[in-house]
């Protein structure tokens, strides 16, 4: 018994020694190791972010009004970390490590004004979706809830069959984005859809959209990635902002985005150019797979780690 206890402490100190040398590595060189995650997931269940970019390791979490009280993985011991200073958390081997975000909780059903959604897309009209495998939809898929925010505001679109009607939900939509006038006459209960929703913000961010980032700002690490089967041979374009790079089948580029202010990406070819807004996470390091297929069709893609890790390893072996 003695023994397995000196080789638990042993494995706790070489645990807490790998972790803090990996930490110094990410934040020198802003990379995410696969190492750290495989390290980490042996050990502690979950990552709280803090807007100071310090990293908590925790077993536990516990919402309460105005803070979380977490319990450390390290130490065990709870500490209490006010809310405002939190950005998110993340799972590691749950449902490919995705980072939920804090967001407001304006639904007045408990005490607590604020809830975690995993992340979606920035800009005016921000979003945040998940999937439930085990609630089926009307077309017998997983049932996928929908949210949008707006400054202070927070609103489920989909599924609408809870409580509120697809009516409803498109009137919240048309109140989201009345300042742009074709969106909102572009709603019709025809093409209510989720696809065309998610499509519709879209256009609204980028009708709305006005560079603000700067170099100055914190950064978050994106990966672009682009396959070769299905894809035109040759070079496609992929711009940021007013800075340009050419794309080639099997490679991949990192670029360092700001964490405060979207930036306009758009890949395609000249007069074909498809756009949207993204923004980097605080050390949270996000994928998109980019591409231009044979029938001349620019796509852009965000994939998670898991996929896209295993993306990039077949990438590897062409380079």
């Amino acid at each position: 018994m003695v023994v397995c206890f000196l080789l638990t402490v042993a494995y706790q100190y070489l645990y807490r020694l790998i972790y803090i040398t990996m930490v110094i590595f990410m934040r020198r060189f802003n990379l995410l190791a696969l190492l750290t995650l495989s390290v980490l997931n042996s050990y502690g269940q979950a990552n709280l972010i803090l807007t100071s970019g310090k990293v908590i390791p925790y077993m536990k979490m516990e919402a309460q009004p105005g803070y979380l009280n977490v319990w450390e993985s390290f130490s065990r011991e709870k500490i209490e970390i006010a809310i405002d200073s939190v950005v998110g958390y993340y799972k590691f081997g749950e449902e490919a490590d995705i980072l939920r975000i804090k967001v407001p909780d304006n639904s007045g059903d408990t005490d607590i004004d604020y809830q975690f959604l995993p992340y979606g897309a920035p800009g005016k009209i921000k979003t945040y979706s998940y999937r439930v495998d085990y609630q089926k939809g009307p077309d017998g898929k997983p049932l996928e809830y929908f949210y949008i925010g707006k400054d202070d505001r927070l609103a489920m679109l989909f599924p609408y069959s809870f409580g509120s009607s697809k009516a409803k939900s498109m009137d919240t939509l048309k109140t989201y984005v009345a300042d742009q006038p074709e969106i909102v006459q572009a709603i019709t209960a025809d093409s209510y859809t989720l696809e065309n929703v998610r499509r519709l913000i879209n256009q609204y961010n980028l009708l709305s959209f006005t560079p603000r980032a700067s170099a100055d700002d914190p950064q978050g690490v994106v990966t672009f990635y682009r396959m070769k089967k299905g894809e035109l041979r040759g070079p496609l374009t992929m711009t940021i902002d007013d800075k340009a790079y050419t794309f080639t089948p099997y490679q991949t580029i990192n670029v360092n985005v700001s964490t405060l202010n979207p930036v306009k990406l758009c890949v395609g070819e000249e007069g074909n150019m498809l756009c949207e807004l993204i923004q980097g996470i605080p050390y949270f390091r996000t994928y998109f797979k980019v591409g231009l297929s044979k029938d001349r069709q620019p796509s852009i893609e965000r994939i998670n780690k898991t996929r896209a890790f295993e993306d990039i390893k077949i990438l590897k072996q062409f380079q």
